[in-house]
């Protein structure tokens, strides 16, 4: 991204149209095509088609369609660059897989922060792959819990950039989640505990799940809980409390006899 912004400072600033194709510089292909506000820069990591004007120490950009070839995010959105500050200001939609939303971000330097909230979608995998998370937190969000579908009510976090990638400070990330006809494997060896619809709550290092309706072996178990605590510490554990309106049966015994 800086790099980008340093190439349109200078495009901005001492031509007033170019049109330069297949220029080959540091290992990457770029093309850059200007004219009437009217900007396209392509390399071998994006595509960025859009309009773009200087107001003094200031960028301003439309960008109805932004590509970033690597990570198979489509963006459309508007920008405000502070050339003197090093302030990004941005808001749009975003499409990763089957999933669409809006987003805002800001970056200071090499410190970002950002929201997003997205649209019913079927894949979560594919934007849980764009976090480094711990082997726990994904098995838990991805394997252990499946669902039809999925709907991001809220991401927001903090982060910076290091050496060219963005490095997410995960005490300040908070999401939640909503997860249609869901499962939730506890344990292997155990049926799956089924749920109409449940969230899924991430703060302050802990995954919580707000169960709805929840159903095991035909035995509802309404106003059972789960939680994951210590997710960004060796001290991780599962705090599971159970519930259930019905006799002592086997059901019950087999999930105490996994758990030991």
């Amino acid at each position: 991204i800086d790099e980008s912004f340093d190439r349109i400072k200078y495009i901005l600033t001492f031509f007033q149209s170019i049109n330069l194709k297949n220029i080959v510089f540091n290992n990457n292909e770029l093309s850059i095509k200007f004219r009437d506000d009217y900007l396209k820069l392509t390399s071998k990591d994006y595509e960025i088609v859009g309009t773009v004007r200087r107001e003094g120490r200031i960028i301003k950009a439309t960008v109805p369609f932004l590509n970033l070839k690597k990570h198979h995010v489509a963006i459309s959105g508007k920008f405000t660059y502070d050339l003197h500050k090093d302030i990004l200001a941005t808001e749009g939609n975003f499409t990763l897989s089957d999933a669409s939303g809006t987003f805002t971000a800001t970056k200071k330097s090499n410190a970002i922060d950002f929201e997003l909230q997205s649209d019913t979608f079927k894949d979560l995998k594919h934007i849980i792959d764009k976090f480094k998370m711990n082997d726990v937190v994904r098995s838990w969000v991805v394997d252990r819990v499946q669902a039809n579908q999925y709907r991001l009510h809220s991401l927001s976090g903090k982060g910076t950039i290091e050496e060219g990638k963005v490095k997410i400070d995960f005490d300040a990330l908070k999401g939640e989640v909503l997860f249609t006809d869901a499962k939730i494997y506890f344990k292997e060896g155990l049926p799956a505990v089924n749920i109409p619809t449940l969230i899924l709550t991430y703060s302050n290092g802990g995954l919580y799940f707000d169960l709805k309706e929840p159903i095991y072996g035909g035995i509802s178990l309404e106003g059972s809980s789960v939680s994951i605590l210590n997710l960004l510490n060796p001290n991780t554990n599962l705090k599971l409390k159970i519930r259930a309106h019905t006799a002592f049966a086997s059901e019950i015994k087999n999930i105490l006899k996994a758990y030991n």
